[in-house]
């Protein structure tokens, strides 16, 4: 339904009247491109030749990540959270409508939590997240009670309306707690055992490990390795920070944000941004799609083919068109990967929107660059 959601954004800010106000459309896509670019088949889409059209024109900037970012703090400095480590974990509280009390998600130190499956390959750590819809609200409660049982007196944890999203709120806001980079980062992906014990520090190692404990042998997780299932061996902890109410001195610049993330509401309230199930006429909109990342997670190149190509057609060829007769003042795509963020901006007065007359009566307009050969010559 995402998809259908997302084709009336450009439709709909050309109805009626024009405004006199420039429109700009942003999307946010984690994970644009496959990240085996050796893949045979990681440039074989049909909407490849539009995408490679786009991102030949726009103008290209690379951000590499720190130690602790992620798609998910890239999001939130669009929406004006420009801490070196925003409050994640609190946004995406604040973000789950379904919770009773929201206000649990201001003044106080939150850190998610997330219950996942740790494997390790060789030297490496394979991190793999656990199916809501293979925990129930009572193994949840189980697992809760047991590492609320060993860290009584340092903090609190608890799961949300979503199962697989937990949370800690630890008593003493000066502990040493370990943030990592959001799991998105490194969902399917290899981790350097090492290099992430390096990360977490001696005090954030032994926090961990405590949990493993906790954890290991747990009767939830024997009758989860019973019935085939991960077990959850660990949690991953990252988005701490403490969400004030106070507001943000800096608004983003767009009127309506669309998507269906829990993150991206708690944003929205958080800065007063508007969200919808579909766009209103004359907005400067952002779109969030996650069904690149969701595929990149799951490491299957067939549903991310079917993700990449109904981008291309129900966002960015409309966004194309409305940029061409220039109803649309520019379009921005923003792709963070496991490694940094991809930014293309493209305005309406490109010269390479609208090839001269002289060039279509020659047959010699602008060629659609192959996607594989211009992602080849990108440098972080």
């Amino acid at each position: 339904m995402l998809h259908s959601i997302h084709s009336q954004v450009v439709r709909h800010m050309h109805l009626g009247t024009p405004s006199r106000s420039p429109m700009h459309l942003t999307l946010f896509v984690p994970d644009l491109l496959w990240p085996d670019h050796e893949h045979p088949q990681a440039f074989d889409f049909d909407q490849a030749p539009a995408l490679a059209r786009l991102l030949s024109l726009a103008d290209l900037s690379i951000t590499p990540y720190g130690a602790s970012d992620s798609w998910e703090s890239v999001l939130a400095h669009c929406f004006g959270f420009h801490d070196t480590q925003p409050p994640l974990g609190a946004l995406r509280l604040l973000g789950q409508t379904a919770t009773a009390d929201v206000t649990q998600a201001y003044g106080r130190t939150l850190l998610c939590a997330d219950p996942v499956n740790l494997d390790f390959i060789q030297q490496s750590l394979v991190l793999s997240p656990i199916n809501a819809a293979t925990l129930s609200r009572e193994a949840v409660d189980a697992l809760i009670k047991s590492l609320n049982d060993e860290f009584a007196g340092e903090g609190s944890f608890f799961a949300s309306d979503t199962s697989s999203q937990w949370y800690f709120a630890p008593l003493d806001t000066a502990s040493h707690l370990p943030n990592l980079a959001a799991c998105s980062r490194l969902l399917g992906r290899r981790i350097d055992a090492d290099e992430s014990r390096q990360v977490l520090g001696r005090e954030g190692l032994h926090w961990l490990n405590r949990i493993q404990m906790c954890l290991n042998s747990h009767p939830v997780n024997d009758d989860r390795d019973r019935h085939g299932l991960p077990v959850i061996n660990s949690i991953w902890p990252w988005g701490m920070g403490t969400l004030n109410s106070t507001g943000l001195n800096e608004r983003p610049e767009f009127e309506l944000a669309i998507g269906d993330n829990d993150l991206l509401r708690g944003l929205c309230i958080a800065s007063n941004t508007p969200h919808a199930e579909s766009a209103v006429a004359g907005a400067s909109c952002f779109v969030l799609d996650t069904r690149l990342a969701d595929a990149i997670a799951q490491d299957d190149l067939d549903a991310w083919h079917v993700a990449i190509n109904a981008l291309v057609l129900t966002q960015i060829e409309p966004a194309m068109a409305q940029l061409q007769k220039g109803t649309l003042s520019s379009l921005t795509l923003i792709a963070p990967d496991a490694h940094g963020t991809y930014r293309w901006r493209l305005q309406a007065d490109h010269k390479g929107l609208r090839p001269s007359w002289l060039q279509r009566l020659l047959g010699n307009t602008r060629q659609k660059p192959d996607l594989k050969r211009l992602v080849a010559t990108w440098s972080r």
